[in-house]
């Protein structure tokens, strides 16, 4: 790893850096790591010029790093929490979801997240989402009186066309023809 020799000096153990990045890692922040990460984040936006606060919260972020990798109890075990998961879905059915923002409620970038979702679920975040979408599209319409343009706001769908052919594609029925069966 390059760093610039001003850099090298402000930190404590130069060589321990640079076996953070020998290898690519995956592991898991706990509540410590992400409330630590939060925390140093707050304060650097509340100094941005204080390089003396930059330096010192820099260094404590990497020893952070560092201990998260060389612990192996604290390596990912490759499992995404899907409680977590569902309910950032469920709490978001009405708005576009957005692979993004699931990795970031995972902690993962897109490309990790990704794989690991298609791996653990057997299908895309996509593919999910929309199967959420119309499991409560299926529940709003056996229990509610709402319209199916309604459902389909509701369901985050972009139009009650949409939503038809999406319900229809998966169930083998319309939504109209359901709930009149339900």
């Amino acid at each position: 790893m390059n760093l610039p020799s001003h850099f090298e000096g402000l930190l404590a153990d130069h060589h321990q850096l640079e076996s953070l990045f020998d290898h690519s890692y995956y592991f898991s922040l706990d509540l410590q790591a992400q409330t630590l990460i939060q925390a140093l984040s707050t304060e650097l936006s509340s100094a941005p010029n204080d390089l003396l606060l930059s330096q010192s919260c820099s260094n404590m972020l990497l020893c952070s790093l560092q201990r998260h990798i060389q612990d192996p109890h604290k390596h990912v075990n490759h499992r995404l929490n899907m409680d977590h998961l569902d309910l950032y879905i469920e709490s978001h059915l009405s708005t576009k979801i957005s692979v993004s923002e699931l990795a970031g409620s995972a902690f993962l970038c897109d490309s990790q997240f990704f794989l690991l979702f298609k791996q653990q679920v057997g299908m895309t975040p996509h593919q999910y989402v929309l199967h959420k979408r119309l499991h409560r599209a299926k529940h709003l319409l056996i229990h509610s009186q709402l319209s199916l343009m309604e459902i389909s706001q509701h369901c985050g769908f972009a139009s009650q066309s949409s939503f038809t052919q999406s319900f229809s594609r998966l169930f083998s029925i319309s939504p109209a023809r359901f709930r009149k069966m339900a």
